[in-house]
This record gives structure tokens, C-alpha cells and sequence, in this order.
């Protein structure tokens, strides 16, 4: 083997080792340092706490002298008594810098929830090239709904993974039915035979969307209606809902209140949650209208989880499933069926 090979060869796995430790420390740094930095200075304040309820710092300052005596460091004594409030003062402001930094820096830390999110976005982006080749090969309608239920299956599925972090969130799909102006879930029809894996939804829910009593306007109306915004129920026993509407990409504002709740037919069977997220499925068209063809709900039974990357997320599944049944509807108009 030639020298200039091995050489080569020991180049690069010098490189290779030196760059591996030189990101690991950098990242481990990035990740923990603010939390070594707080914990150090937790330790040394109750550490200085409890000598001086116990008057170590007399002993401690004795045997200082004697010590700085013996070697010849009378100075010593008064260095340590002065340099150690600078010492806690300046680590109490690296402290603040390093969360500072951590805060506005380029974060080199991932959640397990944004870890998941990412799989399950790629999951679903292999679904939608599946579905797309299924769609195009479809000759009649039913296997154009067969391609199209594949996909929100997994979709519907994926989400509810995702959202809350390792908390228990159900998802459903409810749909908009032009002919009795109603939102409706329907466990044996078209969208919603396979909700998410943790199924805490009626088999049927219609929820009309004209004129009714008041209190009875729930999240999923809500959503739908005011149609830019998504509906957050923090709590359902109160009935009180709060709107928010995306401002920038990873901001969301509080615009407007909405009270009330419409109940499902078979009541506490299929109510056992406590707080909703509601997302409309639509697009954006010209002259500020929008294209709604539904709501995506997501609820939990523990207490209220869904902030702001939760809201990011279930739009963005939102919009997965908007697309996903524009193309079926464009695909049934190629067939020349409804």
C-alpha cells in the first residue's frame, strides 16, 4: 500500500475524530450550560447558606490564617473574603447570558415533540406521493375515495402522535355538507371510518351551522365560521373559547371570545376531554376569501396542552388534508362523477 494512502487515511481520520469532538463539546455546551451554570450557583448559594448557620465561615477563616501563615500567604485571607461576591455576582450574570443565548442563539437542541413532528411530516409526505400515484391510477370514483381514505387514515393517525408531546390526543375530521349547511362527522362515511388510534368521538355528529340557541357554538363552528382563525377551548366545562389568528409564521395572537358548546348526541360517552383545539381545513383565495371544506379537531383528557407549535402543527396537518381532497375532487371532475 503506498505511503501517501496511509497517509490520506490518517489525515481524514484525525479529521474526522478532531471535528466529532470539537461539535460534541460545542453541542453539549449549547444544550447544558445555562442548567450547569444555574445548578452552580444554586449549590454555593445554599452551600453559604448553611455555613453560616453553622459558623463554618469562623473556621473556615482560621484555618485560612493558619494555613497562609505557615507558607508564607498572609494575603491570602483577605483575597479570598474579597474575591468571592465578584466570583457569585459574575456567575450569576453568565448564568443569565448563557439562558440569554440559548433563548436567541441558533438552538443546537431538538424536542422529542419537534423530533416527531419532522418523522411524521416526512411520513406524510411519502403518504401524499402514495396517494398521488393511487389517485392517478383510480377509473372510478371508489377507488379514488379508497386512495384518498388511505391517506387521511394516516393522517389523522400521524397527528395525533404528535401534538401535545406524549399526552393522549384524539383527532378528528369533520366535514362540510353544502345540503343541510352542517359540519359532519361520520364514522362509517367517506373521511372519518378510521379517526386516530385513541377513537373519543360519535360515530355520527351533525353539527348545523345556521340559527340556534345561544350557547351552543362550539370550537368546531367557531373555527369554521370566522374561518381565518382556529378555536382553542382550554377548558370545556366552561364553555369559554378563545380565537387566534396567525400573525407571522411562528406567532399566533388572541383576536376574539366565543362561548358555548353544541353536545353530541350520546353526551358524556364520547365527551370525555377536556379542552379542544379546532383548525379549519381551507385555503386561502383572492380578494380575502377562503375555500372551507371543514374543521380538523384535537382533543385531550388531560389538563389543557396546546400552545403555540401545537397550533403551527395542526394547521399545517390541516393543509394536508385540504390538498389531499382538492386533488380527490379534481380527480372525481376528470371521472366526470360528484
Amino acid at each position: 500500500m503506498p505511503l501517501s494512502f496511509k497517509t490520506e487515511s490518517i489525515r481524514r481520520t484525525l479529521f474526522s475524530f478532531t471535528w466529532w469532538c470539537k461539535k460534541s463539546i460545542i453541542t453539549f455546551t449549547r444544550r447544558h450550560l445555562s442548567t450547569f451554570l444555574a445548578l452552580l450557583l444554586v449549590v454555593l448559594s445554599i452551600g453559604r447558606e448553611i455555613a453560616e448557620h453553622y459558623g463554618w465561615p469562623a473556621e473556615f477563616d482560621s484555618w485560612v490564617h493558619v494555613v497562609a501563615g505557615g507558607y508564607g500567604l498572609q494575603f491570602l485571607p483577605s483575597f479570598i473574603a474579597w474575591i468571592w461576591r465578584p466570583f457569585i455576582f459574575l456567575l450569576a450574570l453568565l448564568t443569565v447570558a448563557a439562558a440569554i443565548w440559548e433563548v436567541k442563539g441558533n438552538r443546537l437542541a431538538t424536542t422529542p415533540q419537534e423530533v416527531r413532528f419532522i418523522a411524521g411530516t416526512h411520513k406524510l409526505l411519502q403518504e401524499i406521493n402514495l396517494f398521488g400515484a393511487n389517485l392517478a391510477r383510480a377509473n372510478n370514483k371508489k377507488e379514488a375515495e379508497l386512495a384518498l381514505q388511505k391517506f387521511l387514515s394516516q393522517l389523522l393517525i400521524i397527528s395525533s402522535g404528535v401534538l401535545c408531546g406524549k399526552h393522549s390526543v384524539d383527532v378528528s375530521l369533520m366535514l362540510y355538507d353544502q345540503d343541510q349547511n352542517a359540519l359532519i362527522l361520520d364514522k362509517n362515511n367517506l373521511y372519518q371510518s378510521d379517526s386516530s388510534r385513541k377513537y373519543r368521538y360519535p360515530d355520527y355528529l351533525l353539527i348545523p351551522l345556521g340559527p340556534k340557541d345561544e350557547g351552543q357554538i362550539g370550537p368546531a363552528e367557531a373555527a369554521f365560521t370566522r374561518k381565518e382563525f382556529i378555536a382553542h377551548m382550554p377548558k370545556k366545562k366552561n364553555r369559554i373559547g378563545l380565537l387566534y389568528l396567525r400573525k407571522e409564521e411562528e406567532k399566533y395572537i388572541f383576536e376574539d371570545f366565543f362561548s358555548g358548546w353544541y353536545p353530541s348526541p350520546d353526551g358524556s360517552s364520547t365527551e370525555n376531554f377536556r379542552s379542544v383545539l379546532s383548525v379549519p381545513v381551507r385555503t386561502f383565495l383572492d380578494n380575502s376569501q377562503y375555500e372551507m371544506l371543514g374543521v380538523l379537531n384535537f382533543t385531550t383528557r388531560t389538563r389543557d396542552l396546546f400552545v403555540d407549535r401545537d397550533y403551527i402543527m395542526a394547521s399545517c396537518f390541516a393543509s394536508f388534508a385540504f390538498e389531499t381532497m382538492a386533488a380527490y375532487r379534481q380527480k372525481l371532475a376528470e371521472l366526470g362523477v360528484h
